[in-house]
């Protein structure tokens, strides 16, 4: 029997790996990427980016549920457990399953998901960090709105680079893998208007790089729901007149302590 693993963000990859290191997942289970938002075709995917290659090492075999289920999504109830078991099995090469080990319940069959064990990822994403050269560390890190969190994802991250700019001229924006591809335009005309610098990280560089890289940045979030394999950051105190007008943005911002 094959041990079955789920992942849907670079996080919980690099905690599965993590945890074949740690011999609690075997080498020989097979990695399970989803892309679970609302519009999965358009989102970028996980195992694409280069910083996917540590966690490629560790498992035999790496396969995409959303190109297993085409044309349904992982979230769709529309594919019966039936169907969906069928699925899996042929593109899995007729592979038992035994155990699904996932942190959601997104996949059927009458699967009932064991949680991802607690395996420190700290040293996957040191691997995945290693060649990639982010330069000098931001002012603060805004972390985006996750489809559905929000009915306009552009405006949140245009309020959340607004009141970020409090903070110092120099912005990254990591947008929510999930949101549309132009969600970053208006956060970029208010840095613009502002003579500010945003920096908008793409698919190659995951939010928990660069939170590794920068760990003591502020950070604020529009309601991501993104995990993080990064430890929690501290985050400089905020005084005086900052401070106040952050305060009042409190409705629209909020500082985000990340647990893995």
């Amino acid at each position: 029997m094959t041990d079955l693993v789920l992942v849907r963000s670079f996080g919980e990859a690099a905690r599965a790996a993590a945890a074949v290191d740690a011999g609690l997942i075997a080498h020989d289970a097979v990695l399970l990427v989803a892309r679970t938002g609302p519009v999965p075709e358009v989102a970028t995917r996980l195992q694409a980016s280069a910083a996917f290659a540590p966690i490629r090492a560790r498992f035999s075999t790496i396969a995409d549920l959303n190109d297993i289920l085409e044309p349904y999504h992982p979230l769709a109830p529309t594919i019966s457990d039936a169907r969906l078991a069928k699925r899996l099995s042929e593109a899995l090469g007729g592979l038992h399953v035994g155990r699904v080990v996932a942190d959601a319940t997104v996949i059927g069959a009458g699967a009932r998901p064991v949680p991802l064990p607690e395996a420190d990822p700290a040293s996957i994403v040191a691997e995945a960090l290693a060649p990639h050269r982010l330069g000098p560390a931001p002012d603060a890190i805004v972390l985006g709105a996750a489809p559905g969190d929000h009915a306009d994802a552009s405006e949140v991250h245009a309020g959340l680079v607004r009141a970020a700019l409090e903070l110092g001229p120099r912005i990254v924006l990591a947008p929510h893998p999930d949101a549309p591809p132009a969600s970053h335009l208006a956060a970029e005309r208010v840095a613009a208007e502002a003579g500010a610098t945003l920096e908008v990280l793409d698919e190659a560089v995951p939010i928990e790089l660069a939170l590794a890289a920068w760990p003591d940045v502020p950070q604020f979030s529009g309601g991501t729901g993104m995990g993080t394999a990064a430890p929690a950051p501290t985050r400089p105190r905020r005084r005086g007149a900052v401070a106040r007008r952050l305060d009042t943005a409190r409705s629209l911002v909020r500082a985000y302590t990340f647990r893995p």
